[in-house]
Order: structure tokens, then C-alpha cells, then sequence
């Protein structure tokens, strides 16, 4: 019904509780539980007393000789994990997986285990971030937000593309079950119907309907033939729309692309339209 915002849907601008949840889980279960619990070497002791106190001192800013006992240390970590701003809460990951140790074998897995066990959480929860060479990288960018919501706008006469975009994007960000294939159907059929709303013809094959447009607008042929391929990927006996597609092969990627690209060029033809010169579109191709 596109009652849940782009942003918060894609969390561009924030963190939802459960993101915050088990990004916590997945740091206590690399780090707090193992320096608590597990009996460590004498290198992996050495990295994580390190690793704890340059994270007292750099990232939180504390005195030295305030230094706590490990289990109030712990705590402070937790108490400021789930208070701190969003962005607070990267920079601290950011800051755990640059400035551990990993010059011993066994501590490079511990960051290599913690950054693979982050990254997967991030993408489950669909946020707009992910860790690339130890950084925290966004994945979705600004104008790809803007772009999306700038589409769900859309009524009056092109409600069908509002429709079909806000399904994509629920099927989307579907935190328990996500619906990659169905949401690539609905962002492909969102410029379907755009399609057949500015040829004035509800039956018009999207091919045909793309040259009478490409005619009529002005738009390049390279961009339509593109667009064309694109509703052929998701429509020929191995693509989107056939039953025979393995779900596996269809990911988050794909179904974030068809989404920013379906939401753009849909906003590219209502322009082209509302700036086109006052006359019919031609219904028929020479």
C-alpha cells in the first residue's frame, strides 16, 4: 500500500531494532563471548587487550587510567552499541575490523568470520551498507533513493506505475520472506503499463509499444532497444517471468537493480511526455 517509506524500507537513513539486534548478536558472538568464555592463545590474548583498549581510548575517547575491568567494559560497549546513532554504530564496526590485530593467522579468521557474519546480516536486513576492504561502503546510493520515491509519487493517470513500483519494492524489503523474482515481475510491469498509458493502447505489445513511444517522444533507439532486452530478460523461457527459473539465481542485486532502473525510466518517459510537443501518439508503426 506504500505505507512503509523508501528509506527506511532500503534503511539508507537509520537502523531498524532488529538490524541493531543482530548486528550486536553476530559482534558479541566474534568477540565479547570469545574474550569472556574461550580459553586464548597468548597472541590472541595479546590482539584483543589491545584491540580493547585502543577502542577505550581512540574511538570512545576515554582516560586511560579509567580503564575498567573487562565485564564493565562490556557493558559500556552495550549500553552505547544500542544508544549511538546509526552512523555511530558503522563507524564502530568500521573502527573493530581496522584496527584488530590480524598480523597472527588465527586473528585474521576472527575478522574475517565477523566481517563475512556482518555483511550477511546487513544484506538480510536490506541495508544500504555493506563492508568492502574493511570499510563501510554505501550500496545504495542517494539518487537511487530519490529516484524511487520520486516514482511511488505518481497518481491520477499513472497510478498503475505507482501500484506496481510499490509492490516491487514490499516484495523487496520483505524482512522474513523476500520475493526477489515477483519484485523484478512488478518493476518490469510498472513501465508495461506506462507503456500502454501513454500509447493509449491497453493491449499493445511492450516492443511495438517502445518504438511507437521511441516515435512519438523522441527517445533514442539504443535506449528503447535497451529497455526492450530488459523485458526480454524477464520474459523469454530463461527469464524472470518463466516457472521454470531457479529462485537461487534471482538475488537482492538483481531486484535492487530492476527497481532503481524501471523507477528511473519511468520517471525519464512521464517527463518526456509532460515536455513533448501537444499531439497524439501514432497507434500504428509503419
Amino acid at each position: 500500500m506504500g505505507l512503509t517509506p523508501v528509506r527506511k524500507a532500503l534503511q539508507k537513513d537509520g537502523i531498524d531494532d532488529k538490524l541493531r539486534n543482530q548486528l550486536w548478536n553476530v559482534y558479541y558472538d566474534a568477540f565479547i563471548s570469545r574474550f569472556e568464555n574461550q580459553p586464548n592463545s597468548e597472541e590472541e590474548d595479546k590482539a584483543s587487550d589491545m584491540y580493547l583498549k585502543v577502542l577505550w581510548e581512540d574511538h570512545y575517547g576515554e582516560r586511560i587510567d579509567e580503564f575498567p575491568q573487562e565485564h564493565k567494559l562490556f557493558r559500556y560497549i552495550k549500553n552505547v552499541f544500542f544508544s549511538c546513532k546509526w552512523y555511530k554504530l558503522y563507524d564502530f564496526i568500521q573502527f573493530t575490523i581496522s584496527r584488530y590485530n590480524t598480523s597472527k593467522k588465527i586473528n585474521a579468521q576472527w575478522i574475517t568470520y565477523y566481517i563475512y557474519a556482518t555483511n550477511e546480516v546487513l544484506a538480510k536486513h536490506l541495508s544500504a551498507y555493506k563492508i568492502i576492504d574493511k570499510k563501510i561502503c554505501p550500496i545504495i546510493s542517494e539518487i537511487e533513493i530519490q529516484s524511487i520515491e520520486k516514482a511511488l509519487e505518481y497518481n491520477g493517470e499513472f497510478k498503475a506505475v505507482n501500484i506496481h513500483l510499490n509492490c516491487a519494492l514490499e516484495l523487496l524489503s520483505d524482512r522474513n520472506k523476500p520475493n526477489y523474482r515477483n519484485s523484478i515481475k512488478e518493476s518490469i510491469s510498472a513501465i508495461e503499463s506506462l507503456c500502454r498509458i501513454i500509447t493509449g493502447d491497453e493491449k499493445v505489445k511492450f516492443s511495438k509499444g517502445m518504438v511507437i513511444i521511441e516515435n512519438s517522444l523522441g527517445l533514442h533507439k539504443s535506449l528503447t532497444k535497451a529497455f526492450t532486452k530488459i523485458y526480454g530478460y524477464t520474459s523469454d523461457e530463461k527469464g524472470i517471468r518463466h516457472s521454470l527459473l531457479d529462485e537461487d539465481n534471482v538475488k537482492f542485486e538483481e531486484a535492487k537493480l530492476m527497481l532503481v532502473s524501471c523507477s528511473a525510466f519511468a520517471n525519464y518517459l512521464i517527463q518526456k511526455q509532460a515536455n513533448a510537443p501537444v499531439k497524439e501518439v501514432v497507434a500504428e508503426v509503419n
